[in-house]
């Protein structure tokens, strides 16, 4: 059974020695560890305007 987003809170990590980020939706938390979906992300801009790699888990 999933949990329902009641009070949607999106926090955005910088990863300190890389250029990924972790996003994570939470309900109702400030704490990522709590998230309810969350994604890790790399930007690359070679060849395309923008370029991302995602994986998402739930």
């Amino acid at each position: 059974m999933s949990k329902k987003i009641e009070n949607p809170v999106v926090l955005i990590h910088k990863r300190e020695n890389s250029d990924t980020y972790a996003v994570a939706i939470i309900s109702g938390s400030h704490d990522y560890h709590d998230a309810i979906l969350m994604a890790t992300m790399e930007p690359d801009m070679t060849g395309d305007d923008v370029d991302t790699w995602s994986k998402t888990g739930y």
